[in-house]
């Protein structure tokens, strides 16, 4: 599919605020994708269809990954980590994209993993630091993802583990597996 395709696939699936979101994450995953070496092409594809999950109903999604041999336990009783494998389903069977990257960009966008691939890290961080984006330490978040992807994800995973604790919630074992590989791979 090329990118008006895809655009117009992942309007029709978001309100105006989700929508412009995903085109910023699109946009910012490419300017991360040319700063590392990476294929702009690709990081913006996995941006913009990051969240095309995200609105649909929860029953819907749970419905997509409940027999997925790769969702914990965790992800099945938060319902607002359904939207990321729910979105690398809907993209993998609707949209016949089969690049195991993109799919796993947009999989573990919410969760992260352990060793992440390049666009994966791209994907994760482009949805923290996209311009739409406003938070405590936002302009730190964003200078660090621009000197060394494995530090920010370190930083972006102690940030958004703090937090998931400080709303009480649980914390999926990919979460945990990815903080403990970037606490020794980001030295």
């Amino acid at each position: 599919m090329d990118f008006v395709s895809l655009t117009q696939v992942v309007r029709g699936k978001l309100s105006d605020k989700r929508f412009v979101h995903s085109v910023n994450v699109a946009d910012e995953a490419k300017r991360l994708a040319l700063h590392y070496d990476f294929d702009p092409d690709k990081a913006y594809t996995a941006g913009l269809l990051h969240d095309i999950c995200k609105e649909f109903p929860k029953e819907q999604n749970l419905e997509m990954i409940k027999n997925r041999p790769d969702i914990c336990p965790v992800e099945i009783s938060v319902p607002q980590l359904y939207h990321a494998p729910a979105g690398a389903c809907y993209i993998e069977n609707n949209l016949k994209i089969t690049d195991g990257d993109i799919l796993n960009a947009v999989r573990y966008h919410t969760t992260g993993r352990r060793d992440m691939s390049i666009l994966e890290e791209i994907i994760y961080l482009a949805d923290l630091i996209s311009i739409d984006r406003d938070f405590d330490d936002i302009k730190k978040m964003r200078k660090l993802t621009y000197k060394n992807l494995k530090k920010a994800m370190l930083y972006a995973l102690v940030f958004c583990m703090k937090d998931t604790i400080d709303k009480h919630l649980m914390l999926p074992q990919n979460t945990i597996d990815a903080y403990n590989f970037y606490s020794t791979h980001s030295l």
